[in-house]
């Protein structure tokens, strides 16, 4: 006890008196609660995907100049035992009294003078076989793995269980692997093996799996043909995002042309020579939700700082460039500032203190300098 507290006493005061001014708690707030209407045009890089080609010597000349970085994945292939609750089901019993523990734990006081109805009989004895089945096939896949070092053969393993070991086709870590429902938790464990060793017991929903490696196959360098579909893409990608930037530029002077000629509505006429339409919102702040987009400030956040009338852009996104124009700003509400400035200033007093005492502590780390060990 006494130790927790010395060690809170020194983080407090690593930590210092931390201040949040009146400043920083209304920019916050307006952070949070600042409401605007908008207007926006979206470039998406997939209007263009059809207008781009990759000429063979494009791919050949990235292929050179970039050829170390084009390896395949390595890749390990397992021989493997899955222990199912279904293979144990017959070494599995469950009684009459097994069910009513099992009812009377459930039910409510009133109804234990009851006793359970035929369905709810039925139902609780399904529930303790598939329980206890799961439980047994746990159980003897600790047992063949405890077993490895006196017969280090999974064959050998299983036959008394009529358990035959199934071998896998080479996988990479991500790669699925035929026949296998859960093969992320099996490539994790593959991955991890040494010739000669078993892995530990791996529970997925569907059963109990041991390994044991059979065979590597390292990382190599990849030929022309077999990097070729994976350039391509890299490069049709890269070109289709550089035709949407422009076309978003092209888009921003057409507007501010219309704009300075004193059109009313700038956006509407661009962006039907594009065949775009233009989205308007209603009131909304940062946090409020956009469709695919997920939230209005991950694609349209850099418009806040417009002022009104504004336009600005193109900012880039995860769905393309926007281009947008603020219509009007409601401002922040004092009353309802005032009743949030409390809580707000000690969400970002401990905000500050966290960032404080981070940067404290990455310096003591890289500040640190083993000690030698004197023996």
């Amino acid at each position: 006890m006494r130790g927790q507290l010395a060690i809170t006493k020194l983080l407090n005061r690593a930590a210092g008196a931390v201040q949040v001014t009146d400043e920083e708690l209304e920019s916050a707030y307006r952070l949070e609660a600042e409401a605007v209407r908008l207007a926006y045009l979206l470039v998406e890089p997939e209007r263009y995907a059809a207008q781009v080609t990759v000429s063979q010597a494009e791919v050949r000349a990235h292929y050179e100049a970039h050829a170390a970085a084009f390896q395949s994945e390595p890749k390990v292939q397992v021989r493997y035992l899955a222990i199912t609750p279904e293979q144990v089901r017959d070494q599995v019993r469950v009684g009459e009294a097994d069910i009513l523990e099992a009812y009377l734990r459930q039910a409510p006081p009133e109804q234990h003078g009851t006793p359970p109805s035929p369905e709810r009989r039925e139902e609780l004895r399904r529930e303790l076989h598939s329980a206890r089945a799961r439980d047994r096939a746990a159980d003897l896949a600790w047992e063949l793995q405890a077993r490895w070092k006196q017969q280090p053969d999974l064959a050998t393993l299983g036959q008394p269980h009529r358990l035959i070991p199934q071998e896998t086709a080479p996988f990479a870590f991500h790669e699925p692997i035929a026949d296998v429902a859960s093969s992320d938790a099996l490539a994790q464990a593959a991955f991890e093996l040494k010739p000669g060793e078993i892995s530990r017991v791996i529970d997925t929903p569907e059963a109990f799996y041991l390994l044991t490696l059979m065979n590597t196959h390292p990382a190599r360098p990849l030929p022309l043909a077999e990097a070729e579909p994976k350039i391509q893409k890299t490069l049709q990608e890269r070109a289709t995002r550089r035709r949407a930037q422009e076309a978003a530029h092209n888009l921003l002077a057409t507007i501010q042309e219309l704009a300075m000629a004193g059109a009313p509505d700038p956006l509407t006429p661009a962006a039907a020579k594009m065949g775009l339409t233009v989205a308007k919102t209603d009131w909304v702040t940062r946090a409020s939700p956009l469709g695919e987009a997920g939230s209005v400030g991950a694609l349209l956040g850099s418009a806040f700082g417009l002022e009104v009338g504004q336009v600005g852009g193109p900012w880039q996104t995860s769905r393309g460039w926007v281009i947008a124009q603020l219509l009007e700003r409601r401002p922040i509400n004092p009353e309802q500032f005032a009743q949030a400035k409390e809580q707000l200033r000690q969400q970002l007093t401990q905000r500050k203190r966290a960032t404080t005492l981070d940067a404290w502590l990455r310096k003591l780390r890289s500040d640190a300098k083993p000690t030698p060990n004197p023996s």
